[in-house]
């Protein structure tokens, strides 16, 4: 947990493993982590202040769900997500994705703005919303959700998407 008052600092150095539990940013300051990660159990990455969490190392899930979910500010990820495990975003604030993820498992976008850098035709090339045929969950039943594409060309999306009752916005 990174807590108030922390001021603003990076992380550097040799791949971390994290087990169960998760990465709370709880400072007005941008925290940032630039190592490489290996999750061994479920994870929650989360911001609850000002400032804004950047994780720039590659993330392997190693078949766990990861959660990135923040209710004020963004939760940034631009290294590779790789592994078997899924993605899950909750809350309002922003989560931007700007790697070549190749992570396969589910993607659920349950709320708030996703802003996604990568996109390929191929459902299962590399893109930021992984390397899976399967269909992306984008709102939930009371919250919804926007999915918007940042880069820099015309893009398609091969892949279906499933939107929850509260709706959402492409």
């Amino acid at each position: 947990m990174m807590k108030k008052l922390a001021g603003a600092f990076s992380i550097i150095g040799q791949t971390l493993t994290i087990g169960s539990g998760g990465i709370t940013q709880s400072d007005n300051n941008t925290q940032a982590i630039s190592n490489n990660i290996v999750l061994s159990g479920p994870q929650t990455w989360s911001t609850n202040s000002g400032g804004v969490l950047q994780m720039t190392g590659a993330v392997n899930n190693n078949g766990n769900l990861l959660t990135l979910s923040g209710t004020t500010q963004a939760v940034e990820v631009s290294g590779v997500i790789s592994g078997s495990g899924g993605l899950l975003k909750t809350g309002t604030a922003a989560l931007t994705l700007n790697g070549n993820n190749t992570f396969t498992g589910e993607v659920q976008l349950a709320g708030g703005t996703i802003l996604i850098k990568q996109i390929d035709s191929t459902a299962t090339q590399p893109q930021s919303l992984g390397e899976s045929p399967n269909a992306v969950s984008l709102g939930s039943a009371t919250t919804p959700a926007t999915l918007v594409y940042t880069g820099t060309s015309s893009a398609t999306i091969n892949r279906g998407f499933n939107v929850g009752a509260a709706g959402a916005t492409f």
